[in-house]
């Protein structure tokens, strides 16, 4: 009777522990399906993210594209600004000159090189054409003035749509990085996800 009841002690023991056995193994199933739903759920909102990001990134290219259209004058504009400079400086310097010969002939009755005397009808004629030619001259300064404030003007803008094309780029650089960094993300979930399917 003790061999039967070690028979059957020892045959339920084994019945138990295929029970448990089998138990097991259908607990790993569920989770190992659980994981692959968890995993595939994952995957598709990486890949929403993803194509959540896509549109954002070619929206900040349109917007760059738009900037860069918007500058395409930048290096015309900074040549002009020299140009203008230069005619200013130029101008300044003839006024200088004018004012000067202005100045001779107000305060002057004689040469001082020659000591001959400046004749009254010369040193009014002379007069009449230095302040024609000074206020020509400052009228024409105050015109390039106006030019060259618009340039700056121009300028500023272009430097502004600079600053936002910068800003735009590195929103793009930020977006691409983070895409990758999904795209890395999704592979390594395939990749555990076929490695499950072999098991």
């Amino acid at each position: 009777m003790l061999a039967r009841e070690f028979f059957l002690t020892t045959s339920l023991q084994e019945e138990v522990q295929i029970l448990l056995q089998e138990k097991y193994i259908e607990e790993m199933k569920a989770e190992s399906a659980q994981k692959r739903k968890s995993d595939l759920d994952k995957i598709n909102e990486t890949e929403k993210e993803i194509n959540r990001l896509n549109v954002e990134i070619e929206h900040h290219q349109k917007r760059v594209m738009v900037l860069m259209k918007s500058i395409l004058d930048q290096d015309k504009v900074n040549i002009k600004s020299q140009e203008l400079d230069k005619y200013r400086s130029q101008i300044s310097k003839n006024l200088k000159k004018l004012n000067k010969d202005k100045k001779f002939f107000e305060n002057n009755e004689n040469c001082p090189t020659c000591e001959q005397e400046i004749g009254l009808v010369f040193k009014e004629g002379k007069m009449k054409v230095v302040v024609k030619n000074i206020d020509d001259m400052g009228s024409g300064l105050d015109k390039l003035e106006n030019e060259i404030q618009k340039v700056y003007q121009r300028i500023g803008d272009i430097s502004k749509s600079n600053q936002e094309i910068q800003k735009e780029e590195m929103q793009i650089n930020q977006k691409n990085s983070n895409v990758q960094a999904h795209n890395s993300f999704v592979t390594k979930l395939s990749s555990d996800l076929e490695e499950m399917q072999k098991e």
